[in-house]
Parts: C-alpha cells; structure tokens; sequence
C-alpha cells in the first residue's frame, strides 16, 4: 500500500491494461486499438475518449474538454465546449531534492 492505496492492475496479453482496482475500486478500461476510447468506473462514471493523430476530446460526466497541442506535441490547454481556456500544467516527473 502507498499513499494512494492498494492498486492492482490486470492486463491482457498485449500488455494492455484492462482494470485497475484502487483500495477494490476499479476502473476498467476499453481499447479500439491501443487507445483507450472508454472508460467505466464501479460507481457508473463513464468517460469516451476521441482520437485522431493525439487526444482529441474527453467527456466525462456530460462535459466535454477539447485538448490543444504546443509544437512538441504536449497538451498546453484544455477547452470547454462553451469555449471556455483552462490552462494545463503538468506535475514533475520526479520529486525533486534540495
């Protein structure tokens, strides 16, 4: 166990990950290729992923964000349908040390 639980992960033979439990919580995970289209949680949340060449758009919970790419292919902001900008910032990789 570690700070964010008991995790276990099940894969398939492509070393695809099909569920993941979280203290027997489990989210479980559909594949159209290697890309996950759709996600289902055990509490009914359900979220649909859309590609094209990256990440085009999530929904979750009936909210739709549509995802804008920098030239080095990161994700530098989200859009709402509405329009509405919400920058993306990303976490360190590594904790870092003094």
């Amino acid at each position: 166990m570690d700070k964010y639980g008991s995790v276990n992960a099940f894969c398939i033979i492509e070393g695809l990950r099909t569920t993941k439990a979280v203290d027997y919580i489990g989210d479980h995970y559909c594949y159209e290729y290697d890309r996950v289209v759709k996600e289902i949680d055990d509490w009914g949340m359900v979220a649909y992923n859309v590609y094209g060449a990256a990440l085009i758009s999530r929904e979750l919970n009936g909210q739709k964000s549509y995802y804008f790419y920098n030239g080095h292919g990161d994700v530098t902001m989200l859009f709402s349908a509405a329009g509405e900008a919400n920058p993306y910032r990303y976490a360190p990789a590594t904790p870092t040390t003094a």
